[in-house]
């Protein structure tokens, strides 16, 4: 079995020089392009049914079911957070294709959801697109017909809830998505006959409200005339306004939702939308660019204006009241109004109402702005919230498993939609279950498109302040090192001083030349070294020339790890290791030998060799290594103890030392286990850096004990 051997080199940084807060910012974005590749396990990208809806729980009750409930609400946030982010990669020149499409396919499921007046419960005559919807159509086998929901994983994956309850043990990593089987949808709820269909399927004003948030997104960043994403949007969102508004007649009350049947949805089911009138009319007209007049009725509408400006005046909104529907649509509308007379003119006050109906369950963050993005606004908000709410948010990605078991902040499918003391302990029905736990609903691993919208509308507010939005789940690399370059202090990047790292969460295309010398002719080896989790793909016009340094490997990023960490490898003091692993704080592990190709000037028989169209996947390593010994610890945060998990330890011995950030050595042990638990209860709360070594492989991981 052959080795190789990688000379890392430390980049020789002043701590000075780095801020926590810009190591949180750049640790922000590479979590957002984690969670992006992680919501592979929670929608199914295409246009057949039940493709592009995305689940709101993984591996709910007993760990192997796709649960499909608030769908819509959730939906919203999609079509937000795909019309984001194709915004900020063209903004940074980045590849739009994968995004466009994903938002093609959102945008036609919704369509497919709207024509469903001649599908059961209704069986008409034909479908319309009229703005009344269903909540989903994913069928039974969907996931048998998908295994791409399951991508990577075996049916031994899986969360045991018996441990969870019976030993207080979760013998499985917070957030990872587990194996599934089952499907919690529509279709199956009314097959096995525990929900009647008429409850599951009928839309609602809160779910209504939950998809105008996304198409007033879409519509804000596709305005042209000519966009088919932009139109579709907008037809849309008038469409659902005019059918909430009963434009259709098909009752006598109006802004009353009735189905296509002529039956009126009662108020326990979201029927009712008088209160909120004026609202859905001001956010359609914001939308679509229409006339407030297509929308709304001053000569039989008039009141409900008024009950909509005095909603504003409630602080003590929670999601049961309707906080998280209020506000959305007071942001998409900008439609709150304070009359003071003598004023006549009547006084925008949507931030301060804003403000007033979020700040106490901590929405605030989100909806001022989302009100800020979609009308340019220049009003001065405070970022603090929306930084410690993105910081804060696990890795992994969000979880609620039982009661212990929690992301604190977000331990709920949709944060922005769940009152505070949800967001902090999950969301659980407190009755005991025959097994002696208390029951699981609302449970498992969250898609995370909570913090990924409120991740974009952050950027898009800050963007000139932040790291680039660079894609991490594919990228693609060309031109020529090492290049000079002059920011007061000559730095040439590229090489053997300053080395370029690319990492993607999924594939590297690059069509990068890699030479001895810069631009200029100086002598000066290129030094470029890329990882991805999936695939390499080094296109035509990639050179590795004589002297050059090139490294390529495939090796899956487990999070936390995903930053790039920069060791010396020979001549390193233990204070420099240190001195490393805080500046390095917020990367999380290192592992080597790894699984790659490595080329430089050792090599003389691939001197100037042109590496064109070739392809390195994880089924084709160029190198045979041994990549099974893999380090994880959990929980963290935690309160002083947690799990040092080591697999395939086998006959080996390691040692764990955990390092303040004073430098002090507060735990120093040789681990023979497989699972140990570390007791730091008697060190104080802070930050702390766990190192684990073991033989030639080293793992560093930032804990904090709160």
């Amino acid at each position: 079995m052959k080795y190789i051997i990688v000379f890392l080199t430390l980049i020789n940084l002043s701590l000075d020089c780095i801020s926590q807060s810009t190591i949180n910012e750049e640790e922000n974005l590479k979590k957002y392009w984690y969670y992006r590749d992680r919501l592979k396990y929670f929608v199914s990208v295409g246009i057949e049914p039940g493709q592009s809806i995305v689940a709101t729980e993984r591996n709910l009750y007993d760990g192997a079911k796709l649960e499909f409930g608030q769908d819509m609400v959730l939906f919203g946030f999609y079509l937000g957070m795909l019309a984001t982010e194709h915004e900020l990669l063209k903004r940074n020149n980045q590849d739009v294709t994968n995004t466009l499409y994903e938002l093609q396919c959102a945008l036609l499921a919704f369509k497919r959801l709207d024509e469903c007046e001649s599908k059961a419960p209704y069986y008409l005559s034909e479908d319309k697109f009229d703005g009344f919807f269903r909540r989903d159509d994913v069928p039974i086998d969907f996931i048998v017909n998908h295994p791409e929901l399951n991508d990577g994983l075996e049916s031994t994956d899986i969360i045991n809830w018996e441990s969870i309850c019976h030993e207080g043990v979760l013998y499985w990593e917070p957030g990872k998505p587990a194996f599934v089987d089952k499907i919690g949808s529509t279709e199956s709820y009314e097959d096995d006959g525990s929900l009647p269909k008429y409850e599951w399927t009928t839309m609602s004003q809160d779910e209504a409200i939950g998809v105008l948030n996304g198409l007033a997104l879409v519509s804000k960043f596709f305005p042209s005339e000519s966009s088919w994403y932009g139109n579709l949007a907008r037809t849309m969102a008038g469409n659902i306004v005019n059918y909430i508004r009963n434009e259709n007649g098909l009752g006598l009350s109006r802004w009353h939702i009735y189905d296509p049947n002529g039956n009126k949805i009662d108020n326990d089911h979201g029927g009712n939308a008088n209160a909120y009138a004026y609202g859905f009319a001001k956010a359609a007209q914001a939308i679509t660019g229409k006339p407030l007049s297509d929308f709304y009725d001053y000569s039989l509408d008039y009141c409900r204006e008024l009950i909509w400006h005095e909603l504003q005046l409630a602080n003590n909104f929670d999601f049961e009241s309707g906080g998280p529907m209020v506000a959305t649509l007071a942001a998409i509308g900008d439609s709150w109004r304070l009359v003071m007379f003598p004023i006549v003119t009547p006084i925008n006050t949507t931030r301060e109402g804003l403000n007033l109906v979020t700040s106490s369950q901590d929405w605030d963050s989100y909806y001022l702005l989302l009100w800020k993005i979609l009308h340019d606004k220049d009003a001065d908000i405070d970022m603090t919230k929306a930084f410690n709410q993105l910081t804060s948010a696990p890795c992994n990605g969000p979880y609620s498993y039982y009661v212990e078991f929690v992301s604190p902040e977000w331990a709920v499918y949709q944060k922005f939609w769940q009152g505070k003391d949800r967001q902090q302990n999950g969301r659980f029905t407190m009755e005991v279950d025959p097994d002696g736990c208390f029951a699981k609903d609302f449970t498992g691993n969250f898609s995370g498109l909570d913090y990924m919208l409120l991740y974009n509308l952050y950027h898009l507010a800050n963007e000139g302040n932040l790291p680039d939005y660079v894609n991490y789940m594919d990228r693609k690399v060309a031109g020529t090192v090492p290049i000079e370059t002059d920011f007061g202090v000559n730095i040439i990047w590229g090489s053997e001083e300053h080395p370029i790292n690319v990492m993607a969460f999924n594939t590297i295309e690059s069509s990068m030349k890699i030479n001895a010398q810069t631009q200029t002719g100086t002598e000066m080896p290129g030094n470029v070294t890329y990882r991805a989790g999936k695939e390499i793909i080094l296109t035509d016009g990639f050179e590795a020339n004589a002297g050059a340094t090139f490294t390529a490997y495939i090796e899956p990023f487990a999070c936390p790890s995903i930053t790039w960490n920069n060791f010396k490898s020979q001549d390193t003091t233990s204070e420099t290791i240190l001195y490393a692993e805080m500046i390095n704080a917020y990367d999380s592990a290192i592992s080597v030998p790894y699984s790659g190709i490595y080329y430089d000037d050792y090599y003389e028989n691939i001197a100037d060799y042109n590496f064109k169209n070739m392809s390195l996947t994880s089924d084709s390593i160029v190198e045979e290594v041994n990549q099974e010994l893999s380090v994880s610890l959990y929980p963290n945060p935690n309160n002083g103890n947690f799990v040092l998990q080591i697999n395939h330890l086998g006959n080996n011995t390691g040692r764990i030392k955990v390092i303040s950030t004073l430098g002090n050595t507060v735990y120093n042990s040789v681990v023979d286990n497989e699972k140990s638990i570390i007791d730091l209860s008697s060190q104080s709360i802070g930050i702390y850096i766990v190192k684990v070594e073991i033989e030639n492989y080293m793992f560093i991981e930032r804990v904090i004990i709160q």
